[in-house]
Order: structure tokens, then sequence, then C-alpha cells
């Protein structure tokens, strides 16, 4: 009777010893290999896509705008540009041709803008141009110290031949959240002969 009481002793004993050497370890699979626990990746985790390929923009989506709207837009209080070569104000539209619009647009709550519009400010009638962001700007991201406006890019070829007529455009950039609609002055001229 006592070797049974011994022998039980030492088997809770071994026991015991065992389950506290296995703490701290990665559990082991039934082949005997680390099973790594797994989860999915959040959001913030996850390698962003960027897009690669200009927007090609549809001139039939192209639409008058009224001035009224931009009027009554509210400003973002946040960055965006417009990219023209260095040290001009004014980006030329060849006839014929497409106009490569590129720049950055951050909304009013420090993200990247998504869908939004391109708003040609004329003297009697605005145009607005449908764009989007997501187009990588690491040095908006960098600069502004926050990852994610590094999407804030956007790239569009527009042909703007018969959609706008011939003259000065001031650029702005109108975007809508939860439907107030907030703008940006990019500070740029478009010219369209």
């Amino acid at each position: 009777m006592e070797l049974d009481m011994h022998n039980k002793s030492l088997l809770v004993l071994a026991v015991v010893l065992l389950a506290a050497c296995d703490r701290g370890t990665a559990p082991v699979s039934s082949k005997g290999v680390n099973a790594a626990v797994t989860t999915s990746p959040t959001a913030e985790q996850m390698p962003v896509k960027y897009e690669t390929v200009p927007l090609a923009v549809d001139p039939a989506k192209i639409e008058p705008q009224d001035v009224a709207m931009l009027a009554s837009a509210t400003w973002t209080a946040k960055q965006c540009a417009l990219t023209t070569p260095e040290g001009v104000d004014e980006l030329a539209a060849v006839s014929g041709a497409p106009t490569h619009f590129a720049g950055f647009f951050i909304d009013p709550s420090d993200k990247p803008a998504g869908d939004f519009d391109i708003v040609l400010k004329g003297a009697a009638t605005n145009y607005r141009i449908p764009v989007r962001t997501g187009w990588e700007r690491a040095d908006v991201g960098e600069y502004f110290k926050v990852p994610a406006l590094a999407a804030a890019g956007f790239e569009a070829d527009v042909a703007l031949t018969g959609a706008v007529p011939a003259g000065r455009y001031k650029v702005d950039f109108v975007v809508e959240r939860n439907g107030a609609k907030f703008f940006c002055e990019s500070g740029k001229t478009l010219v369209i002969n």
C-alpha cells in the first residue's frame, strides 16, 4: 500500500513538473512541431496596394457645376496640392491630348480623401471632374507623420477638349462627408487654349 501511495505521489509530482516546463513555449502539434497561434491581421497591418496607372476620366463624366455649390462649401483646413513644374503655378491643357492631373488631397479628418472632385473654377461656370486618391505619396505620409496619408495621392488623365470651354480656371478640390461639402484650394490655374 505504501508503494502505491509513493508511486502516486511521484506521478503527481511528474505531472506538475511537466506542466510547469511547458509554460512560456509555443504549443506543440500532434506531429511534434511548434504550432503557431495565428490571427488575422488588422487593416492597419495589411500592406497597402496603391494604384499605379493614372485614372482615365471619361469626358462624359465632366459636368458643369453651379458656382454657388463651391461658395457654400467649408474649407477642409487641411493640405492639398496640384503638381505642376517647379516654380510654375499654371497647368496648360493641350487641345486634343489628355491633361495629366496629379497631387494629393487630405480630407477634414486627416485621411486620404477617397472619391472627390477636381473643380475648375471659371468666371461664370465651374466644372467638376470626378477622381479619387489611392496613389502612393510616401512623402506626404512622412511629412505629416501619418503613414496612412501615403495613400493621399491622385493621378488622372482627362481629355478636356469639348468638355470644358477654353479659358483660365482656378483649380480646387471638393470632397463630401456626411452630406457636407469641403474644399481645398490648390493655388494653381489651369489654362485651356
